[in-house]
């Protein structure tokens, strides 16, 4: 194989048109579990980051914030001469947060609020990092792709005002793409990489100790302890799942299968540890990465079957008024 060949194939995998509807999907999932995520902080925000919350802004910012970047314990010492307290600081970041949630949601000045939304949700968890977890991760994940990606050609109030150009196809929604699919083989291979080396991931002992946990656990699982084969299994086919994401999840005959895989992962997450928030940051992205097309045919499937039944029983309903 030339050079040329080589460089022909990796343009075309990178640079072939493609819709950045998943973009405009991922934009929008993203913006509502960000908005989920401030409903559920909310009556607790100034506890989890306020500066006299359970740990304090003088402890806080010594030892649990990325050294040498902002928080907001910085923006409220800037601010300081105004007379807002840390307190005032705090609220108005989650509002001002969720204002740019709304706006990308519906697609108003994308951009722009993708770029508030994102800095400000950084200088939210920058303030007390331990109170971060996964969610909170993938969901500045997805903010960025928002910003940088063709995220408002779909759906959007931009592209309704043609403030977008209207380029739904296009080769930046094809580079946005497979960036976040290479993203995707990078998250799993990591995990399954860093679960293999532990070695209570090959007893079975990870998944007892998750769903035993009084915080995570929703339902009594302490009946495994008499069937330990149970735990082990679903062990093993994590680490299957997530350590063959790289792999199965690239070619057209095992996409489908791994993805459901990886979606039922999350779902049992969801379901059996209630982090629902979590396995949802999780699913969209997968979504939005490999399972788009799928999403969209099985939308299309369905709303062509709801549309024929409504119109088969409306026809029904005009051949009897009809007859009678």
């Amino acid at each position: 194989m030339t050079f040329n060949n080589i460089s022909s194939r990796l343009t075309a995998f990178f640079a072939t048109p493609t819709s950045s509807d998943f973009l405009s999907f991922y934009r929008i999932a993203t913006a509502l579990l960000g908005l989920a995520t401030v409903a559920v902080l909310s009556p607790s925000v100034l506890d989890i980051y306020g500066p006299e919350g359970f740990i304090q802004w003088v402890i806080s910012d010594q030892i649990l914030r990325v050294e040498s970047l902002p928080s907001l314990v910085q923006i409220s010492d800037l601010l300081d001469r105004t007379g807002l307290s840390g307190a005032a600081v705090v609220r108005g970041a989650f509002a001002l947060y969720a204002l740019a949630l709304l706006g990308l949601l519906v697609g108003w000045r994308t951009r722009v609020c993708a770029v508030v939304a994102w800095l400000l949700h950084f200088l939210i968890l920058n303030t007390n990092m331990i109170f971060g977890y996964g969610v909170e991760t993938f969901i500045h994940i997805g903010l960025f792709y928002s910003l940088l990606g063709p995220s408002a050609e779909s759906w959007s109030l931009d592209a309704r005002a043609g403030r977008t150009g209207a380029h739904r196809v296009s080769s930046n929604a094809r580079i946005a793409q497979r960036v976040l699919q290479l993203h995707a083989c990078v998250v799993y291979l990591n995990a399954g990489v860093a679960k293999g080396f532990g070695h209570d991931w090959w007893t079975g002992e990870a998944i007892w100790r998750s769903t035993m946990q009084p915080t995570y656990g929703v339902f009594d699982m302490s009946w495994m302890a008499s069937a330990p084969v149970v735990s082990v299994a679903a062990s093993w086919l994590t680490l299957l799942v997530e350590g063959g994401y790289v792999v199965f999840m690239w070619p057209r005959r095992t996409r489908p299968w791994w993805l459901a895989a990886v979606l039922l992962m999350h779902l049992g997450i969801a379901v059996l540890m209630g982090l629902w928030l979590f396995a949802g940051a999780m699913m969209v992205m997968n979504v939005a990465a490999f399972g788009w097309d799928y999403a969209k045919s099985l939308t299309v499937a369905v709303l062509r079957r709801a549309t024929g039944q409504r119109a088969s029983s409306s026809s029904n309903g005009e051949s009897v008024s009809v007859a009678t």
